[in-house]
């Protein structure tokens, strides 16, 4: 794999040289950025041990799709739509999936 990560203010961009045939530069972020309504995909988890399978558990693998849909009034947790269930999570969590909208 010949990609190279970018962190950029807080967005990681991903970088794939021009000399491979699909080559495309993406941006990427993190779940807690998203705005309430918005939806996503996920792109990868940066979390380790249990609580990267505990983040599987609930349905955030690559490729499902996530929507935002409520922010606590103090902002901390968030209710995500992830596989047909509500699920709140912290920002200390979501701050460990990545996200391509």
């Amino acid at each position: 794999n010949n990609t190279f990560e970018i962190d950029f203010a807080g967005i990681v961009l991903l970088l794939i040289p021009a000399y491979d045939r699909e080559a495309q530069i993406m941006s990427v972020t993190t779940l807690n950025q998203l705005k309430e309504g918005q939806t996503a995909t996920i792109s990868g988890l940066l979390a380790k041990g249990s609580m990267r399978r505990r983040l599987q558990d609930i349905g955030l693998i690559e490729g499902a799709k996530v929507e935002c849909l409520q922010k606590s009034p103090f902002g901390d947790p968030v209710a995500y739509l992830i596989c047909g269930a509500a699920i709140a999570l912290r920002t200390e969590d979501s701050d460990h999936v990545m996200i391509k909208s």
